[in-house]
């Protein structure tokens, strides 16, 4: 009872602190796999298939697919993802892919890593190694579907899980934009719906444009 209460007042800390939402622009790319049946996606690692009518990955190490175009900027991606209840350690969405390769933190890109081990969300940025940009507690659920939406825009990074936002970040100033795609680690996960749209920014010209900091654990009982 202690961690949610912990966990609800630090998303409303960033909701009050958060830049201007930005307004939605064009539909760039979608994807339902109700007749696609991916061959379209680049694949860096792992085993990705189209089963029942979503995309499913499974690898023991970092299995990572892409898709999109390497010019595209300030844009928000949205989805959904599913944890294998029988394993998957990390489930993953990457975004301002310039260049994955494979193993562990191989390219040049920033990523959203859910940590099912840890109860962890982080944004990590990959340039041939990793650095945890912003890191929140969040436990999730597997065989549960969530619906996710990254937000990207200039600086700005804001992660949203199941209307919620979950974490913002602004200092994302190293890879300015990229491709897609979406990535599990130790396991199997699967996606679905997706969507990415431009966004036209509207920044605030305050103190509100500052690095969100790392949380920290919640206290413990």
């Amino acid at each position: 009872m202690q961690g949610s209460r912990w966990l609800g007042l630090m998303i409303l800390a960033v909701l009050l602190t958060g830049p201007v939402a930005p307004a939605t622009g064009n539909v760039l790319w979608m994807e339902d796999f109700h007749f696609s049946r991916g061959q379209e996606w680049t694949l860096v690692e792992g085993v990705w298939l189209v089963e029942d009518g979503v995309y499913c990955g499974q690898y023991k190490g970092n299995g990572r697919s892409l898709m999109g175009r390497p010019d595209w900027q300030d844009y928000s991606f949205t989805g959904k993802f599913r944890c294998d209840p029988a394993g998957g350690q990390e489930v993953t969405v990457l975004f301002r892919v310039q260049e994955a390769r494979p193993g562990r933190d191989q390219g040049r890109y920033y990523e959203i890593t859910h940590s099912l081990a840890g109860n962890r969300v982080r944004l990590r940025r990959i340039d041939y190694g990793a650095t945890v940009e912003a890191e929140v507690f969040c436990p999730l659920e597997p065989g549960r579907w969530y619906e996710f939406e990254v937000e990207t825009w200039e600086s700005f990074v804001r992660y949203r899980l199941d209307g919620r936002q979950i974490l913002s970040f602004d200092a994302a100033h190293e890879i300015s934009g990229g491709r897609i795609g979406v990535g599990v680690t130790g396991g199997a996960a699967c996606f679905d719906e997706f969507v990415v749209r431009s966004i036209e920014p509207s920044l605030p010209d305050g103190p509100e444009r500052v690095n969100r900091p790392i949380a920290k654990d919640p206290p413990r009982n």
